[in-house]
Protein backbone atom coordinates (compact mmCIF):
# COMPACT_ATOMS: atom_id res chain seq x y z
CA UNK A 1 0.00 0.00 0.00
CA UNK A 2 2.64 2.44 0.90
CA UNK A 3 3.95 2.08 -2.49
CA UNK A 4 1.45 4.80 -3.70
CA UNK A 5 3.54 7.09 -1.16
CA UNK A 6 6.78 8.96 -2.04
CA UNK A 7 9.64 9.04 0.54
CA UNK A 8 8.58 12.99 0.84
CA UNK A 9 5.22 12.11 1.30
CA UNK A 10 5.21 9.89 3.90
CA UNK A 11 7.73 12.25 5.92
CA UNK A 12 4.71 15.01 5.74
CA UNK A 13 1.92 12.34 6.64
CA UNK A 14 3.85 11.34 10.06
CA UNK A 15 4.79 15.01 10.40
CA UNK A 16 1.36 15.67 10.73
CA UNK A 17 0.53 12.56 13.05
CA UNK A 18 3.48 13.80 15.60
CA UNK A 19 1.54 17.40 15.39
CA UNK A 20 -1.55 15.92 16.11
CA UNK A 21 -0.06 13.70 18.59
CA UNK A 22 1.96 16.58 20.73
CA UNK A 23 -1.16 18.75 20.33
CA UNK A 24 -3.60 16.23 21.97
CA UNK A 25 -0.77 15.57 24.88
CA UNK A 26 -0.69 19.06 25.43
CA UNK A 27 -4.33 19.71 25.42
CA UNK A 28 -6.14 16.52 26.07
CA UNK A 29 -3.89 14.10 27.12
CA UNK A 30 -3.13 17.05 30.12
CA UNK A 31 -5.16 15.56 32.92
CA UNK A 32 -3.57 12.21 32.47
CA UNK A 33 0.38 13.87 32.57
CA UNK A 34 -0.67 15.79 36.09
CA UNK A 35 -1.78 12.90 37.52
CA UNK A 36 -0.71 12.20 41.15
CA UNK A 37 -1.06 8.68 41.99
CA UNK A 38 -1.11 10.26 46.02
CA UNK A 39 -3.13 12.31 47.51
CA UNK A 40 -0.60 13.29 50.71
CA UNK A 41 3.03 11.84 51.74
CA UNK A 42 3.50 13.62 55.14
CA UNK A 43 6.21 13.63 57.82
CA UNK A 44 4.05 13.24 60.59
CA UNK A 45 7.38 14.01 62.76
CA UNK A 46 6.86 17.73 61.34
CA UNK A 47 3.06 18.09 61.78
CA UNK A 48 2.97 20.50 64.49
CA UNK A 49 -0.72 21.31 64.22
CA UNK A 50 -4.16 19.51 62.62
CA UNK A 51 -7.47 21.78 62.47
CA UNK A 52 -10.82 19.81 61.78
CA UNK A 53 -13.83 21.61 60.71
CA UNK A 54 -16.84 19.17 60.27
CA UNK A 55 -19.62 19.68 58.45
CA UNK A 56 -22.45 22.14 60.12
CA UNK A 57 -19.69 21.57 63.00
CA UNK A 58 -17.27 23.55 65.13
CA UNK A 59 -13.56 23.69 63.93
CA UNK A 60 -11.15 21.11 65.80
CA UNK A 61 -7.84 22.25 66.45
CA UNK A 62 -5.10 19.46 67.64
CA UNK A 63 -1.95 21.21 68.86
CA UNK A 64 1.26 19.20 69.55
CA UNK A 65 2.54 19.38 73.42
CA UNK A 66 6.39 18.33 73.09
CA UNK A 67 5.50 14.36 72.60
CA UNK A 68 1.99 14.24 73.38
CA UNK A 69 -1.41 15.93 71.50
CA UNK A 70 -3.57 18.27 73.33
CA UNK A 71 -6.90 19.87 71.56
CA UNK A 72 -8.68 22.52 71.76
CA UNK A 73 -12.15 23.00 74.04
CA UNK A 74 -14.83 26.06 73.63
CA UNK A 75 -13.52 29.12 75.44
CA UNK A 76 -9.51 28.14 74.59
CA UNK A 77 -8.47 25.41 77.27
CA UNK A 78 -6.59 23.07 76.05
CA UNK A 79 -6.58 19.39 77.70
CA UNK A 80 -4.76 15.92 76.47
CA UNK A 81 -6.15 14.11 73.70
CA UNK A 82 -6.62 10.29 74.20
CA UNK A 83 -3.69 8.25 74.09
CA UNK A 84 -2.28 7.81 70.34
CA UNK A 85 -5.95 8.86 69.10
CA UNK A 86 -4.12 11.58 66.98
CA UNK A 87 -0.85 9.27 66.00
CA UNK A 88 -3.57 6.94 64.07
CA UNK A 89 -5.38 10.02 62.76
CA UNK A 90 -2.30 10.76 61.27
CA UNK A 91 -1.26 7.70 60.14
CA UNK A 92 -4.36 7.23 58.20
CA UNK A 93 -3.68 10.29 55.85
CA UNK A 94 0.12 9.94 56.25
CA UNK A 95 0.48 8.26 52.70
CA UNK A 96 -2.66 8.02 50.86
CA UNK A 97 -2.35 5.87 47.46
CA UNK A 98 -4.70 6.77 44.79
CA UNK A 99 -7.13 4.16 44.14
CA UNK A 100 -9.25 5.65 41.63
CA UNK A 101 -9.76 8.80 40.07
CA UNK A 102 -13.29 9.25 39.96
CA UNK A 103 -13.77 12.75 38.59
CA UNK A 104 -12.21 15.74 36.89
CA UNK A 105 -15.13 17.85 37.54
CA UNK A 106 -16.66 19.79 40.40
CA UNK A 107 -19.72 19.21 39.27
CA UNK A 108 -19.38 15.93 40.91
CA UNK A 109 -18.10 17.49 44.53
CA UNK A 110 -21.70 16.98 45.93
CA UNK A 111 -22.33 13.45 44.71
CA UNK A 112 -19.27 12.39 46.99
CA UNK A 113 -19.63 14.97 49.74
CA UNK A 114 -15.86 16.53 48.71
CA UNK A 115 -17.65 20.29 49.11
CA UNK A 116 -19.16 21.48 51.74
CA UNK A 117 -20.91 18.14 52.93
CA UNK A 118 -17.17 17.25 53.78
CA UNK A 119 -15.13 17.13 56.67
CA UNK A 120 -12.17 19.45 56.06
CA UNK A 121 -8.31 18.35 57.66
CA UNK A 122 -5.88 21.22 57.51
CA UNK A 123 -2.54 19.71 58.37
CA UNK A 124 0.44 22.06 59.88
CA UNK A 125 4.08 21.55 60.14
CA UNK A 126 5.11 25.51 61.96
CA UNK A 127 3.85 28.05 60.11
CA UNK A 128 3.41 26.04 56.78
CA UNK A 129 0.08 24.25 55.81
CA UNK A 130 1.79 20.83 54.42
CA UNK A 131 -2.03 19.36 53.49
CA UNK A 132 -5.45 20.98 53.06
CA UNK A 133 -7.63 17.87 52.78
CA UNK A 134 -11.53 17.52 51.69
CA UNK A 135 -12.76 13.76 53.23
CA UNK A 136 -16.44 12.97 51.32
CA UNK A 137 -18.02 10.07 52.10
CA UNK A 138 -17.23 6.34 52.32
CA UNK A 139 -18.51 3.12 51.08
CA UNK A 140 -17.40 -0.39 51.42
CA UNK A 141 -15.93 -2.09 48.02
CA UNK A 142 -14.49 -5.42 48.92
CA UNK A 143 -13.06 -3.04 52.17
CA UNK A 144 -13.34 0.57 53.11
CA UNK A 145 -12.74 3.35 50.77
CA UNK A 146 -13.02 6.97 51.15
CA UNK A 147 -13.78 10.06 48.74
CA UNK A 148 -11.18 13.05 49.07
CA UNK A 149 -9.70 16.22 47.19
CA UNK A 150 -7.32 18.47 47.91
CA UNK A 151 -8.07 22.37 48.25
CA UNK A 152 -7.71 24.10 44.83
CA UNK A 153 -8.00 20.55 42.62
CA UNK A 154 -10.95 19.42 40.95
CA UNK A 155 -10.13 15.79 40.74
CA UNK A 156 -11.97 13.79 43.40
CA UNK A 157 -10.30 10.42 44.51
CA UNK A 158 -11.09 7.18 46.19
CA UNK A 159 -8.78 6.00 48.21
CA UNK A 160 -8.19 3.58 51.17
CA UNK A 161 -9.48 3.95 54.53
CA UNK A 162 -12.42 4.77 56.63
CA UNK A 163 -11.50 8.52 57.08
CA UNK A 164 -15.16 10.27 57.63
CA UNK A 165 -15.38 8.54 61.37
CA UNK A 166 -11.86 9.34 61.97
CA UNK A 167 -12.21 12.88 61.47
CA UNK A 168 -15.47 13.80 62.13
CA UNK A 169 -15.35 14.13 65.80
CA UNK A 170 -16.50 16.91 68.07
CA UNK A 171 -13.36 18.35 70.54
CA UNK A 172 -14.36 16.26 73.36
CA UNK A 173 -14.51 13.18 71.34
CA UNK A 174 -10.82 13.62 70.89
CA UNK A 175 -9.91 13.82 74.77
CA UNK A 176 -8.19 11.35 77.26
CA UNK A 177 -10.85 9.33 78.73
CA UNK A 178 -9.20 7.45 80.61
CA UNK A 179 -10.42 6.69 84.17
CA UNK A 180 -7.93 3.76 85.02
CA UNK A 181 -5.29 2.97 82.76
CA UNK A 182 -3.61 -0.43 82.44
CA UNK A 183 -2.77 -2.71 82.09
CA UNK A 184 -3.22 -4.38 86.08
CA UNK A 185 0.53 -6.30 86.03
CA UNK A 186 1.85 -3.95 87.88
CA UNK A 187 -0.33 -3.22 90.26
CA UNK A 188 -0.06 -4.48 93.92
CA UNK A 189 -2.74 -3.13 95.75
CA UNK A 190 -6.49 -2.14 95.49
CA UNK A 191 -7.95 -0.06 98.49
CA UNK A 192 -11.68 0.40 98.75
CA UNK A 193 -12.60 3.58 101.13
CA UNK A 194 -16.24 4.26 100.98
CA UNK A 195 -18.19 7.00 103.17
CA UNK A 196 -20.16 4.34 105.66
CA UNK A 197 -16.62 3.16 106.88
CA UNK A 198 -16.80 0.26 105.20
CA UNK A 199 -13.44 -0.38 104.18
CA UNK A 200 -11.24 -3.47 102.89
CA UNK A 201 -7.96 -4.32 100.55
CA UNK A 202 -7.09 -7.05 98.12
CA UNK A 203 -3.36 -7.44 97.56
CA UNK A 204 -1.27 -9.21 95.38
CA UNK A 205 0.63 -12.02 97.51
CA UNK A 206 3.02 -15.14 96.22
CA UNK A 207 2.28 -16.27 92.36
CA UNK A 208 0.53 -13.03 92.14
CA UNK A 209 -2.47 -14.47 93.53
CA UNK A 210 -4.81 -11.30 94.75
CA UNK A 211 -5.61 -12.43 98.23
CA UNK A 212 -7.12 -10.08 101.81
CA UNK A 213 -4.18 -8.90 103.68
CA UNK A 214 -5.45 -11.23 106.60
CA UNK A 215 -5.30 -14.18 104.61
CA UNK A 216 -9.04 -14.99 105.00
CA UNK A 217 -10.64 -17.28 102.49
CA UNK A 218 -11.31 -15.63 99.42
CA UNK A 219 -12.65 -16.18 95.97
CA UNK A 220 -8.94 -16.14 93.92
CA UNK A 221 -10.69 -16.41 90.58
CA UNK A 222 -13.35 -13.39 91.09
CA UNK A 223 -10.67 -11.36 92.56
CA UNK A 224 -8.54 -12.11 89.35
CA UNK A 225 -11.13 -11.43 87.00
CA UNK A 226 -12.45 -7.99 88.95
CA UNK A 227 -8.70 -6.43 88.80
CA UNK A 228 -8.32 -7.25 84.92
CA UNK A 229 -11.53 -5.79 83.66
CA UNK A 230 -10.71 -2.83 86.07
CA UNK A 231 -7.64 -2.14 83.89
CA UNK A 232 -8.52 0.17 81.25
CA UNK A 233 -11.91 1.53 82.27
CA UNK A 234 -13.06 4.94 80.73
CA UNK A 235 -15.57 7.47 81.00
CA UNK A 236 -17.96 8.47 78.33
CA UNK A 237 -19.67 11.95 79.22
CA UNK A 238 -17.41 15.10 80.25
CA UNK A 239 -18.94 17.31 82.75
CA UNK A 240 -17.66 21.00 82.87
CA UNK A 241 -16.94 21.39 86.57
CA UNK A 242 -16.32 19.65 89.27
CA UNK A 243 -19.08 18.35 91.70
CA UNK A 244 -20.61 20.99 94.49
CA UNK A 245 -19.59 18.30 97.14
CA UNK A 246 -16.36 17.65 98.59
CA UNK A 247 -16.83 14.91 100.12
CA UNK A 248 -16.32 11.91 97.95
CA UNK A 249 -18.74 8.78 98.58
CA UNK A 250 -16.71 6.49 97.33
CA UNK A 251 -12.75 6.44 96.74
CA UNK A 252 -10.32 3.60 95.28
CA UNK A 253 -6.65 3.84 95.75
CA UNK A 254 -4.83 0.84 93.32
CA UNK A 255 -1.00 0.89 94.22
CA UNK A 256 1.57 0.04 91.40
CA UNK A 257 4.88 -0.27 90.92
CA UNK A 258 5.33 4.28 90.49
CA UNK A 259 2.54 6.44 91.08
CA UNK A 260 -0.50 5.15 92.61
CA UNK A 261 -4.13 5.66 90.76
CA UNK A 262 -6.94 7.07 93.10
CA UNK A 263 -10.29 7.25 92.14
CA UNK A 264 -13.53 9.42 93.90
CA UNK A 265 -16.91 9.59 93.10
CA UNK A 266 -19.36 12.16 94.14
CA UNK A 267 -23.28 11.77 94.36
CA UNK A 268 -24.49 14.80 92.69
CA UNK A 269 -27.94 15.79 91.96
CA UNK A 270 -27.98 16.40 88.52
CA UNK A 271 -25.14 13.78 87.20
CA UNK A 272 -25.80 10.60 89.62
CA UNK A 273 -22.32 10.52 90.20
CA UNK A 274 -19.21 12.13 89.29
CA UNK A 275 -15.99 10.35 88.64
CA UNK A 276 -12.68 11.71 88.83
CA UNK A 277 -8.90 9.94 88.62
CA UNK A 278 -5.82 11.13 89.53
CA UNK A 279 -4.61 10.12 86.22
CA UNK A 280 -6.76 12.24 84.82
CA UNK A 281 -7.08 14.86 86.99
CA UNK A 282 -8.40 17.40 84.62
CA UNK A 283 -11.18 15.79 83.56
CA UNK A 284 -14.82 15.10 85.32
CA UNK A 285 -17.16 12.27 84.63
CA UNK A 286 -20.37 12.28 84.88
CA UNK A 287 -22.27 8.22 85.79
CA UNK A 288 -25.85 9.00 85.18
CA UNK A 289 -26.50 5.41 85.06
CA UNK A 290 -24.34 4.28 87.79
CA UNK A 291 -22.71 1.73 85.95
CA UNK A 292 -19.13 2.94 86.25
CA UNK A 293 -19.05 2.99 90.15
CA UNK A 294 -20.90 -0.05 90.12
CA UNK A 295 -17.98 -1.78 87.78
CA UNK A 296 -15.49 -0.28 90.20
CA UNK A 297 -16.72 0.17 93.75
CA UNK A 298 -18.00 -3.35 94.92
CA UNK A 299 -18.32 -4.79 98.13
CA UNK A 300 -15.85 -7.61 99.73
CA UNK A 301 -19.19 -10.03 99.51
CA UNK A 302 -17.91 -10.24 95.98
CA UNK A 303 -14.89 -12.03 96.62
CA UNK A 304 -15.64 -14.07 99.82
CA UNK A 305 -16.08 -17.83 98.72
CA UNK A 306 -19.72 -19.01 98.64
CA UNK A 307 -20.36 -21.29 101.83
CA UNK A 308 -19.89 -25.37 100.85
CA UNK A 309 -22.62 -27.21 102.01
Amino acid sequence: MFKRFTNQQLIIVFGALAVIYLASMAFGGRADRTFNKTVSALDTAKVSQILITPPGGEKVTLSKNGPAWNVELPGGVKVPTGKDLVKRALESIAFLEVNQLVSKNDNDWAEYKVDTAGTRVEVMAGSAKVLNLIIGRSEYKQTMMSYVRTEGNDETYMVEGFLETTFNREANDWRNKTIIPGPATSWMGVLFNYAADSAFQLVKGANNQWMFPDSSAINASEASSFVSQLANTNGTEFIDTPPTVTNPTYQMMIQTSTTPIEIKAYQDPTYTYVINSSRNPGSWFADKDGSIVAKIFVGKGKFIPAPTE
